[in-house]
């Protein structure tokens, strides 16, 4: 109990299964939604990779009233260190398949009451069950994020808020004539040299596909992906697939391609949900066509066609490449919390973290 909110702590999948419609309608009745946190996408990571290492699912559910309020999508992580581990909370979805956006969520108007009860459960009833909290890839925007850090400030805790990482997007205008003017004139007329070289490629052809209708274009998808780059698509493959299986009503696997006789030569991977289109993997034969950009000529028209369907955010997620920031109009930020629990061993790596840091700093 925290005051008159009940915490429950989750640490079984069944229950997690459990708890999807009460899930969904509290995340879609919160200023955190996004598709990153929705119950397909997280219970498909917990499927995929919460057996790594030594990781122990720690959810908390905060219920007013027989109501559930709020949700704090937690895992423990037991993180090498010397001959013992520290035990570190940490957000589902991260580290591995490149999640954004996470959060504590809300009912809108409970996000203070919900912060202030993760707080009183983590440093009372459930002091003794970690050592470390490492909360990364949290939008910078969180109502939880300012309400937390005001407890831990108000407490005098010591803790770390840094910018995990850096999401390029395009807000697209309501009409496609728009688009291509509001794009520099070089960069509107590579576009249009590059589309028109496509178009005169004999038995070149551009096709869309929802793998609601279309599941096996996911297969041939992480065909290319592991044919045209050095990354290892089995575990991504694996998680889009039972992502797929259990698809949010709103939401949708969309995967743009370009196809040369039968073979595939460029594919975006895309994940749409609610007004947002989110660019999640791109996968290029570099040695077709190598004297222009295929990605960027899909990437173009993947824009165009999110503004024929009303969308409003083309999301190209974190990473610092290039063509993200060609196309890019604006930006989301998100961050990293860090503190230790209050005993020898937390506080001990923490005093050599900020030590290393110390020595960058000089060395520099």
């Amino acid at each position: 109990m925290s005051g008159d909110m009940r915490v429950e702590l989750v640490t079984a999948p069944e229950r997690l299964v459990e708890l999807r419609p009460q899930w969904n309608a509290l995340l879609q009745s919160s200023a955190a939604d996004t598709l990153f946190l929705t119950w397909e996408w997280v219970n498909a990571w917990v499927g995929c990779f919460l057996e790594d290492d030594d990781r122990e699912l720690s959810i908390l559910v905060l219920t007013k009233d027989d109501k559930i309020i709020g949700i704090a999508p937690f895992y423990i992580a037991v993180v090498p260190k010397g001959p013992l581990g520290l035990r570190e909370v940490r957000l589902l979805g991260y580290p591995q398949a490149g999640s954004d956006y996470l959060d504590v969520f809300a009912e809108r108007g409970r996000e203070r009451s919900v912060a202030d009860a993760v707080y009183d459960f983590l440093f009372g009833e459930g002091r003794s069950l970690w050592d470390r909290l490492a909360l990364s890839d949290i939008r910078a925007e969180s109502l939880f994020l300012l309400y937390f850090t005001n407890r831990l400030d108000e407490a005098g805790k010591y803790f770390t808020v840094g910018l995990s990482a850096y999401c390029p997007t395009f807000r697209l205008p309501r009409r496609g004539e728009d688009f291509l003017a509001g794009l520099s004139s070089n960069r509107r007329e590579q576009f249009r040299r590059h589309r028109r070289v496509l178009g005169r490629e004999p038995g070149l052809v551009r096709t869309r596909h929802s793998t609601r209708q279309s599941p096996e274009a996911l297969e041939r998808f992480f065909e290319l992906y592991t044919r045209a780059t050095p990354y290892e698509g089995e575990r991504l493959h694996a998680l889009l697939a039972r992502f797929v299986e259990d698809l949010p009503f709103d939401g949708d696997v969309q995967i743009d391609a370009a196809e040369s006789d039968g073979r595939w030569v460029a594919g975006l991977l895309h994940m749409r949900y609610r007004d947002t289109l989110y660019m999640y993997l791109m996968a290029i034969d570099k040695g077709f066509l190598p004297k222009i950009s295929i990605g960027n000529v899909l990437v173009g028209e993947s824009i165009e066609a999110a503004i024929e369907d009303g969308l409003l955010t083309y999301d190209f997620l974190k990473g610092a490449e290039d063509y993200k920031f060609h196309w890019a109009n604006n930006n989301a930020r998100t961050l990293r919390l860090s503190l230790s629990n209050r005993r020898p061993l937390p506080l001990l790596g923490m005093w050599t973290e900020l030590l290393k840091s110390a020595v960058k700093s000089v060395i520099r």
